[in-house]
Parts: structure tokens; C-alpha cells; sequence
């Protein structure tokens, strides 16, 4: 170690092994230390009777030795940096962490510096920064942060975790499918289709309904009048199971069935669950409630079993589909009304239900889009051979 003509020293650092930010930062501050204790080294030397010795003074292996001591001295700098200097740390919203220094939070954005990524402006609605504890207040922040959780918005806790990459809560996401065929000349025939959906998903809710309309009538003749809805509610219990309870009406003039509630409660597994894919099958039961006068009014116990799948091809294209299957042990009771005589078509009737139902969604613009639908139902329960099975394409 050579003594200048001031009272700094100066530490030769070619060849030195680290980086060229981290010499600068560390030969800084052994300098700083080396003027405030040069001196009194000198001194105790004096004082002591045995001469403070330069580097210099060393004999051949001085390079060997000074080599060695800026090592030293420049991991114990390294030490001391690490512990005492702050280490603020950035969470983002899709769960990345970095640890660095917060340099300003205002007006709704976050300007953070990283050791490996330099200097990062994020908006604070896609991330949280959480201070060193031993800094306490950031050092060149101009607006407080956001206080941490409290007992008072610990129920906003579930909205905040659904919350969007770009920030936005969770909310009601609906869409309306609408459909008309109208043909006259050899043959007249109408052809009408209403459906409505909406729903809600929270990072441990999924809320969905669904309402339907479907009429057609060809050649003075009604095929088709029915009207369904359902409501299904599903809570996420970990990161694969769930909860389901499903809640369905229907009413279908041309089968004779004036009302048909069903009630479902089951369980489900997600197979899959990704961004842009997700699979599910799942079990349970469902109490029944008809009433066709002409056919079987009472309550039916069936079990169930369900399947989901949904793919997002790209940002426009999207693919999805359902099905399920219903069975009860107990068989129902199926009549007719003929010549004002109800007469039992079949006292012990199989009572099974299975259906299916997948759709191709194209958007055209952020508001409109062209589906393509394909749906399948069989009901044994019905009376008539040929009103048992519905089977329709839409577009």
C-alpha cells in the first residue's frame, strides 16, 4: 500500500478479478477508511517504537501479499455492503420478485432500481413494494405506499388476488348469441334462437349463467318451443378440486313437460389448468322435479357425472365443450291422455339422461363475434319414441 502526496491512498487495481462497478464502489470506500486510519497507524507506529511499513518496504513477495490484502479487503467491503445497504423488494402480479432499491412512487407509477435489470418504471396497480425493515421509508419516494392489510379489508382480500395482469378487478363478463332463419315458398318455415350468458370469476369463484330460446316451426308445424336457464356455482377448494352446485329449469312445449327443476350438488377435478387451457370432470347428484301432466308430474334422485374442456386457440379463436350424463336407479312412470282416459304407456320406465354440447368462437372485433354450435340431448323419460332425442348445428 503506497502513501500519495495528500493524505489519500491509492490502491492499484489492474487485473483486479471483480467487476468495474463493484471496484469502483469498494475502492472508494477503502480509501475513505484508509485516510481516516492511515494516519493514527502511523502514530501507534511511532508511539511504539517499530516504523509503519508501506507495501514497498515489503520484501519480494509484496505483490503476492498486496494482492491478497485487497482481496480481503475487498470481500469484507462486499460483506459490509450487503448487510447495511437497503433491499427493497418488488412483487409483481404475476408473482416475479426482485430485490433492489425503490427510487419514487407517484402518480400511480413505481420507479424501481435492480442490480441485474437496471432501472424499471411499472404501473402500481401490477405490483407492491415492500420496504427493507431496517430503512423503513424509501429514500427518494414522493408518495406513501399503500398501507398493509387490515382486519377492516381483509374481505377484499379474494378480489384483490382475481385481479387481472393489467390491473383490473374482477366483473361481470357477458355475451348474447342471437340467431334467425326465415324461408317461404315451397315451404315455410322459421327458425329462432335467443341465448345469454354471464359470468363472474374471482381467484376461488366461478359464478356462471345461461339462459336459452329456441323456437322452430316448419310448414305450419311447431318442432321446437323450449326454454331453459341455469345457474352454476363453483368454489375452488385447492389448486385441482372444487365444489359445484348447479341450479336448471326447463319447460319444452312440444314434449308436454310444463316445468323441470334440477338441483345438483357434486364435486370436481381439474385435469388441466392453464392460461390457455382447462379440463375438468366431476360427479354428484341431482334432485328432479317434473311436471307433465300428460306424461309424469313427481321427484327423481339421479347421479351424475360431468366434463368440461376449453381451449383459447389464439387472442380471436376459442373452442369449448360440455357434457354430461344423468341415471337413476328408480324408474319413472310414463302416460298419455287419450280419449280424455290417462293410459300408462310404462309403469317402470328407465330414467337417463346424457347430452353434450361444443361450440367454435371466432371475434370478428372486441364486441362481436361468429359462433358455430353443435348440441345434443337424449331424455328416455319422454314418452314419444321420436321427441327423445334433440339434436341441432347453429351458427
Amino acid at each position: 500500500m503506497r502513501r500519495g502526496q495528500g493524505d489519500d491512498f491509492h490502491f492499484p487495481v489492474k487485473n483486479c478479478p471483480l467487476e468495474t462497478s463493484l471496484q469502483k464502489v469498494s475502492l472508494d470506500l477503502l480509501r475513505t477508511l484508509a485516510k481516516s486510519f492511515g494516519p493514527a497507524l502511523e502514530d501507534l507506529s511511532q508511539s511504539s517504537g517499530k516504523p509503519f511499513r508501506s507495501y514497498r518496504q515489503f520484501p519480494r513477495n509484496r505483490n503476492a501479499t498486496m494482492i491478497q490484502f485487497r482481496t480481503a479487503a475487498l470481500y469484507a467491503v462486499i460483506a459490509i455492503l450487503s448487510s447495511s445497504l437497503p433491499a427493497d423488494t418488488l412483487r409483481l402480479a404475476n408473482g416475479d420478485v426482485l430485490h433492489g432499491h425503490l427510487l419514487d412512487h407517484s402518480h400511480g407509477e413505481i420507479r424501481f432500481s435492480s442490480p441485474a435489470l437496471g432501472t424499471l418504471v411499472i404501473a402500481d396497480s401490477n405490483a407492491t413494494v415492500e420496504l427493507d425493515a431496517v430503512q423503513g421509508t424509501p429514500r427518494h419516494s414522493s408518495a406513501p405506499l399503500p398501507a398493509p392489510p387490515t382486519p377492516a379489508n381483509a374481505r377484499n382480500q379474494d378480489a384483490a388476488a382475481a385481479k387481472t395482469a393489467s390491473g383490473k378487478p374482477p366483473r361481470w363478463d357477458s355475451k348474447i348469441e342471437s340467431g334467425l332463419i326465415w324461408q317461404s315458398g315451397r315451404r315455410d318455415s322459421t327458425d329462432l334462437n335467443l341465448r345469454g350468458e354471464s359470468s363472474y370469476k374471482t381467484a376461488s369463484n366461478d359464478i356462471r349463467f345461461q339462459g336459452r330460446y329456441l323456437y322452430s316451426r316448419s310448414s305450419a308445424v311447431t318442432l321446437t318451443d323450449r326454454t331453459d336457464a341455469g345457474l352454476r356455482w363453483r368454489r375452488e377448494l385447492d389448486d385441482t378440486w372444487f365444489a359445484q352446485t348447479n341450479t336448471s329449469y326447463l319447460s319444452d312445449r312440444v314434449k308436454g313437460i310444463d316445468h323441470n327443476t334440477e338441483e345438483n350438488l357434486g364435486f370436481g377435478y381439474r385435469l388441466i389448468k392453464s392460461a390457455r387451457t382447462s379440463a375438468s370432470v366431476g360427479s354428484g347428484f341431482t334432485l328432479q322435479y317434473r311436471d307433465a301432466p300428460n306424461i309424469d308430474t313427481g321427484f327423481s334422485l339421479l347421479g351424475e357425472l360431468f366434463q368440461d374442456f376449453a381451449l383459447k386457440l389464439n387472442k380471436r379463436l376459442e373452442f369449448g365443450e360440455e357434457a354430461s350424463a344423468l341415471y337413476s336407479p328408480s324408474g319413472r312412470s310414463m302416460r298419455t291422455l287419450a280419449n280424455n282416459q290417462i293410459v300408462f304407456i310404462d309403469t317402470n320406465a328407465p330414467n337417463y339422461r346424457y347430452g353434450a354440447n361444443a361450440f367454435l368462437r371466432g371475434k370478428l372485433t372486441d364486441v362481436f363475434s361468429l359462433n358455430l354450435r353443435y348440441e345434443f340431448d337424449f331424455d328416455s323419460s319422454v314418452a314419444a319414441p321420436t321427441q327423445k332425442t334433440d339434436e341441432r348445428v347453429t351458427t
